[in-house]
């Protein structure tokens, strides 16, 4: 009966904490979204449980474990974002020399293509391929393969190809990616340095809460009895696990942050 109301109480901290689960399609897409998050959650859950001495702070190592998980999936996801944009920046300088050279849409999507690789290559193959048989304009789908990935340089891409075949033509075209280029890079160039502006702050918030971390794991096993000795001691270490736990949380979400700069 305890292990059962331990479970009920895990629960419902778990989607408490979780929220609404996402609507997914096919067992990887749920294993992958709230899955691999369940089963780390419950692990950690029975790990803080047994390492520090009650259930009162599994449920925040339960917590923790979730929180790392649904991290590295995010900041995974963020490294393939980012090197798309890179790729589209090169795409848009790429793009400028072949428009100024009098290419069509077909002829540039086709050379880009072949010199960008995953994962924006294939994208820019499925392009190519639509502008040939169905005619697709590429403005359409610079517009559809920014809104796949949320890039802002294809957005701009595309607005310019649009006007600049109503204005000047392939020149004219050129002319603007140019000039989207050396914006690009500007701004590319001031992310950097507020990016080296905040390294330290986190290295700092990292360097903290391995401080506390360490004091925790001293603990739960130099000292293990003076806390095993009473439920207070027991509470003050799930005290401490919560604490400390926080602290982790408010640098995770700062990073993501950081991610952003």
């Amino acid at each position: 009966m305890t292990i059962v109301l331990l479970l009920a109480l895990w629960g419902l901290f778990f989607f408490a904490l979780a929220g609404e689960l996402p609507d997914l399609d096919g067992v990887r897409a749920w294993l992958g979204a709230a899955g691999l998050p369940l089963v780390s959650s419950t692990a950690g859950f029975m790990l803080g449980t047994v390492v520090f001495l009650s259930p009162l702070a599994g449920i925040p190592v339960g917590a923790l474990a979730w929180r790392v998980t649904v991290f590295l999936a995010a900041a995974r996801r963020a490294r393939l974002r980012r090197l798309a944009a890179k790729q589209a920046r090169d795409f848009v300088g790429a793009a400028a020399g072949m428009f100024a050279a009098g290419k069509t849409a077909a002829e540039v999507l086709e050379e880009a293509a072949g010199q960008i690789g995953e994962p924006l290559g294939s994208d820019l193959l499925v392009c190519l391929a639509r502008t040939r048989g169905a005619r697709e304009p590429l403005p359409k789908l610079l517009e559809e393969l920014a809104a796949c990935w949320d890039l802002s340089e294809l957005r701009g891409m595309a607005d310019i190809v649009r006007f600049g075949s109503d204005t000047g033509g392939r020149r004219a075209i050129g002319r603007g990616l140019v000039r989207l280029g050396d914006a690009l890079r500007r701004r590319d160039h001031l992310l950097a340095e507020r990016a080296r502006g905040v390294a330290e702050p986190a290295l700092a918030a990292w360097l903290a809460v391995a401080i506390g971390g360490a004091g925790l794991m001293v603990d739960a096993t130099a000292v293990r009895g003076v806390f095993a000795a009473s439920l207070a001691g027991r509470v003050d270490l799930a005290l401490g696990v919560g604490v400390t736990v926080g602290l982790v949380f408010i640098v995770l979400r700062l990073s993501g942050r950081f991610e952003e700069v």
